[in-house]
């Protein structure tokens, strides 16, 4: 997976997938625009699911707004290796049966 391509959402989802790791303490860019709050922004998207009308209204930004700190936070964090593809454990595999059960195979 290209995390460089990824767009905000599908970042979003890969996350919530375990696919991609997120730091346990989200950093903090100084040099880019509102450096105060873009953790705080990308921290309420991606880990807690927030929608950017959301976090918009949260912080008295536009949603446009509050997707462009967003998006320049993952941009920097992927390219710095702070989010990270989750390499898949080659021993333990996940395989759906039916539908509602899952069987682990060792």
């Amino acid at each position: 997976m290209d995390l460089a391509v990824l767009e905000n959402h599908e970042l979003q989802n890969a996350i919530k997938r375990n696919l991609v790791s997120f730091p346990s303490q989200a950093p903090v860019f100084p040099r880019q625009s509102r450096s105060d709050i873009q953790w705080r922004l990308a921290v309420l998207y991606f880990v807690h699911r927030w929608s950017l009308g959301a976090i918009a209204r949260r912080y008295d930004l536009s949603r446009e707004r509050a997707g462009q700190i967003v998006k320049a936070w993952r941009v920097l964090s992927v390219r710095y290796g702070y989010i990270q593809e989750i390499p898949e454990d080659p021993f333990t595999r996940v395989e759906a049966k039916a539908p509602g059960r899952l069987q682990v195979s060792i």
